[in-house]
């Protein structure tokens, strides 16, 4: 983020590769909610992130966070604020499921099939919800 600012950049997002329903829309909202807000959080349903949007980026603004835990996203709310931040109501975008573990992509797996069965009575399939089902399929139990 830091090099994307140096060159000249307004607006820096950066973004979790493991969320397959972030799509441009959730992406561009971010940025634009930038005009009114100088940091976007897209809160993600473990309790971290999955993107972040900045207008700043202040020294030390990801110092003292305890990663890969539940409190993440209001640990880092807070160094935000403390920093000076103007932040966006963590409902300004939705709160998405990041996969990282085999559970987490039965249970994305699961409301893919919901949606989809909602939506059409026997229809086509999602290719991405395709693939991840085989995947699946290959996958060992996970432990009790």
């Amino acid at each position: 983020m830091r090099n994307a600012f140096a060159a000249g950049h307004r607006r820096v997002a950066i973004a979790g590769t493991d969320v397959p329903d972030l799509d441009a829309r959730v992406a561009a909202h971010a940025l634009a909610s930038l005009e009114t807000h100088q940091a976007v959080f897209g809160p993600a349903d473990d309790g971290g992130f999955y993107l972040l949007a900045l207008s700043a980026l202040p020294d030390g603004l990801f110092q003292d966070i305890e990663w890969s835990t539940a409190s993440v996203l209001g640990d880092t709310v807070a160094a935000a604020q403390r920093h000076g931040l103007s932040v966006a109501p963590l409902d300004t975008l939705p709160t998405l499921l990041d996969v990282d573990t085999t559970e987490d992509l039965r249970r994305w797996c699961a409301a893919q099939q919901a949606a989809a069965a909602q939506q059409q009575e026997g229809g086509g399939g999602d290719e991405l919800l395709t693939v991840a089902l085989r995947l699946l399929a290959d996958a060992p139990p996970a432990p009790s």
